[in-house]
């Protein structure tokens, strides 16, 4: 995942998920702490011609550092999400300023507790679904439709975070048999896909309108467990 922090530029809109900070109200962090905070980060000498007047790659490395983050974290999208991020690898002011008063937070302490917060409770609060579908519109390359296969993988081991005992069986068949980009309905219906059915599959319609490449995955799967 380290890699997605050294500058790969995506291409993503505010309107393909829902901007999570209209949830809160104004905490009223709006003055120097927040900007001070930001500048620690911003215009590191080595990202000054990728992101100017913004926190880039190392920026963005550096933060996580102080955050006790490793770049696999889930926390680290959950705070990509919150920040409402146009672009992988940077955050401009204005997406710092509107994250961080939407978490409540204007200190690295405050801000580890709230992803701390947030993180223990996506399962069940309602920001699992948007962050879901942000991910999909934050990790797709400019001007691609879909999700790289490796990229939509990698994704998926940090947002199921063993939440999905079928994720190792789908990552093989993905990788060995179906070997392609991921679009958006199949990335979105795996989630729902995962959260319903059995791991046995013994819930699964196949007359229910799941994608072609989840129908596939169920057959190849019966297969694999009938020889064994």
């Amino acid at each position: 995942m380290a890699n997605y922090f050294t500058g790969r530029q995506t291409k993503n809109s505010k309107n393909a998920y829902e901007t999570p900070n209209t949830a809160y109200n104004n905490n009223g962090y709006y003055g120097s702490p927040l900007k001070t905070l930001f500048n620690q980060y911003a215009n590191d000498p080595e990202d000054r011609d990728k992101a100017p007047e913004k926190i880039g790659p190392n920026g963005i490395m550096r933060l996580l550092t102080d955050l006790r983050l490793d770049a696999e974290d889930r926390k680290v999208l959950i705070l990509a999400y919150m920040m409402g991020a146009e672009v992988m690898s940077e955050f401009s002011w204005e997406e710092w300023e509107k994250g961080m008063n939407a978490m409540g937070a204007n200190s690295i302490d405050g801000l580890r507790r709230k992803l701390d917060e947030l993180d223990r409770g996506l399962k069940t609060n309602s920001h699992f679904g948007p962050l879901c579908k942000f991910t999909f519109t934050y990790g797709k390359m400019a001007g691609s439709r879909n999700l790289d296969l490796d990229t939509a993988i990698i994704f998926w081991k940090i947002l199921f975070k063993d939440q999905f005992p079928l994720l190792g069986l789908w990552e093989e068949f993905l990788t060995t048999k179906y070997k392609k980009a991921i679009t958006k309905d199949a990335w979105n219906q795996t989630f729902e896909f995962a959260d319903a059915i059995k791991p046995d599959f013994s819930n699964y319609d196949p007359e229910e309108s799941w994608p072609t490449v989840l129908d596939d995955f169920v057959n190849w799967a019966r297969k694999r467990f009938a020889n064994k």
